[in-house]
């Protein structure tokens, strides 16, 4: 089976070893570089620390659907990617659980808002 390949586009068997894939997953951008060492900051865990604590480590989602659930992560809601001065600013950072991590991620406040809303019992 012939496919187009999404880092060479050339059609190639779904199977080839294309070399401009091993060559563009061995390249991080810079910014992803910058992200990563972010994550693994003791600023990052400081801070991230400080807003579970915040929330008493209940998800806020959770809490505005009026359920209680352990919040173990922190979303950014502005992406650092996107505005690397919001990385630790606390009006851009929400505790959340698991599942509501996956389903607000890449919304924007307004859609976070949103979806609580459409979701309140």
């Amino acid at each position: 089976m012939l496919i187009k390949c999404p880092h060479c586009l050339k059609v190639h068997d779904k199977y080839f070893k294309c070399q401009d894939k091993r060559m563009h997953e061995s390249i991080k951008s810079d910014i992803e570089e910058q992200c990563d060492r972010f994550y693994q900051s003791k600023n990052w865990r400081k801070k991230r620390e400080e807003v579970l604590k915040e929330s008493n480590y209940c998800c806020e989602i959770c809490l505005a659907l009026d359920k209680v659930t352990l919040a173990n992560e922190v979303h950014h809601i502005v992406k650092i990617r996107e505005s690397w001065d919001k990385r630790l600013d606390t009006e851009n950072l929400i505790a959340v659980c698991k599942e509501h991590h996956r389903v607000i991620e890449g919304k924007t406040r307004d859609e976070i808002l949103k979806f609580i809303d459409e979701n309140r019992g």
